[in-house]
């Protein structure tokens, strides 16, 4: 912030002068985590049925509100293959991915608020107009559905329609790549403002499911979509399963496709670009389906829970912190490893 002053002075014969303004800038500090402490539910255990939560201390010498980003980490590699929560090193050109594959994304035309109070955090999110606009995250092979599970989340805000001119359809694209029938592909996007996913290939194979909730009500909306491949898509609004449909026909293809992943908008052979036209925030992908009550927490905005279904007896988790004043980010600290133990079973027969 910039503090100014002047002086001004007079005699009793009534002459005066001033100084003119002068004036400094006082720097914003970053903020900083002092500890971050992952347990269990019940740390004598620390089995596969228990929930790892972790407990963050921050401190920020300007008394700024801080914003935590956090990453959980699997055996050292993060939990997501795209944790992008557009916080403030965010801006006109590119934002950071701050999962360990960092897949950061280069902008084409979002224009990034800093404090437009998305879904839970008052954190910043990027606005789009709808006009071939969009977050470019590359053909990379970490978000490649491929062969793999993957789960997407996002949070919305649409006030308005948004017509496609290449349908007529009023579109929108959250996530993904690729168009429904003419190429492979997995995402998330607005079908006359309803909330659907949809996942191909090009032999034919396609698969769409809605949610039947409108969510054109200027409201922020959290939206998920998962991809079992040899069982179900489901697609979740707000922390709840709307739809479901069996896409075990596509278990075993490799959904790979050489045109870019994007946020905001879509990249594929026909050339219409479904462009999301509102607010985005808080983008995390998985190659993994996760569970309905994993999905139930990050609605609720609980980032520091991991619920017992996510976890795998043998494996070693933490939680990294990046904490976040909405003016500068400091520096990310991790917690210990946790080891998650197999749970034991006792044999309780009489002998």
């Amino acid at each position: 912030s910039t503090v100014g002053w002047a002086f001004w002075g007079n005699d009793t014969s009534g002459n005066w002068n001033y100084t003119g303004i002068q004036s400094f800038v006082v720097n914003n500090s970053a903020p900083n985590v002092s500890s971050v402490v992952l347990n269990s539910t019940n740390i004598s255990t620390n089995d596969s049925n228990q929930n790892l939560t972790g407990y963050i201390t921050t401190t920020d010498i300007d008394s700024d509100l801080v914003y935590n980003i956090t990453d959980w980490r699997v055996n050292g590699s993060s939990w997501n293959v795209l944790n992008m929560p557009f916080d403030s090193d965010s801006n006109s050109t590119n934002t950071s991915d701050y999962s360990t594959y960092r897949n950061d994304g280069n902008i084409t035309g979002g224009v990034y608020n800093a404090s437009c109070n998305s879904g839970y955090d008052g954190s910043g999110c990027y606005e789009f107009d709808g006009v071939m606009h969009g977050i470019v995250l590359g053909d990379s092979p970490d978000l490649e559905i491929g062969t793999n599970d993957q789960t997407a989340c996002a949070w919305i805000r649409h006030p308005t329609s948004q017509q496609d001119s290449y349908s007529g359809v009023f579109y929108g694209s959250i996530y993904g790549r690729g168009h429904l029938t003419e190429d492979d592909g997995f995402g998330i996007y607005l079908y006359n403002d309803v909330p659907t996913v949809g996942i191909s290939n090009e032999g034919g194979d396609e698969y769409i499911i809605k949610s039947n909730v409108d969510t054109k009500d200027g409201l922020w909306h959290h939206v998920c979509a998962s991809a079992d491949r040899d069982v179900n898509m489901s697609i979740y609004v707000d922390g709840i399963k709307k739809n479901t449909t069996n896409i075990s026909s596509l278990d075993g293809f490799n959904l790979w496709e050489s045109t870019n992943i994007l946020i905001g908008s879509r990249d594929h052979s026909s050339g219409a670009a479904f462009d999301f036209k509102g607010q985005i925030d808080q983008v995390q992908v998985w190659n993994k389906t996760l569970s309905s009550e994993q999905i139930l927490e990050l609605y609720n905005g609980s980032r520091t829970k991991l619920v017992s279904n996510e976890t795998t007896a043998g494996n070693l988790y933490s939680m990294c912190v990046t904490p976040d004043d909405l003016s500068d980010v400091g520096s990310t600290v991790c917690s210990s490893n946790v080891t998650v133990e197999a749970v034991i079973i006792y044999d309780t027969t009489v002998p």
